[in-house]
């Protein structure tokens, strides 16, 4: 493993257990984009599969809201530097009163047959 290669995937492991925090743009239902201050960990990337051979790509992002932030609804969306996700689960962290928000967004479908996936 390179020198480089190796500080890219500390730099990665870092940033999915302990985040960084920033603003996120959040949307309730029903109501106008928010900047909110947030610590956002890493997308954790998932296929899943769908009718017949196709899988689709699903990133998952975990975000922690500032303490005292008003509640969000499951379907709300945030938007983290240029990705928008879809708030489909909530949790509380355990360490801290923050409100925890799991969103997701879709990427692309591919057909099993075409690229090599069984």
């Amino acid at each position: 493993m390179r020198l480089r290669s190796a500080f890219r995937s500390v730099a990665r492991a870092s940033q999915r257990f302990f985040g960084d925090e920033g603003a996120i743009t959040l949307t309730r239902i029903g109501s106008a984009p928010t900047p909110t201050q947030a610590v956002v960990y890493s997308e954790q990337v998932e296929w899943r599969r769908g009718n017949r051979n196709e899988r689709t790509e699903v990133r998952t992002r975990e975000v922690h809201l500032a303490p005292g932030v008003d509640p969000v609804g499951v379907g709300s969306t945030f938007t983290v530097g240029a990705y928008n996700y879809t708030v489909v689960r909530l949790g509380d962290a355990k360490a801290s009163t923050a409100i925890v928000l799991y969103g997701e967004r879709h990427g692309g479908v591919s057909n099993s047959r075409s690229d090599g996936w069984s």
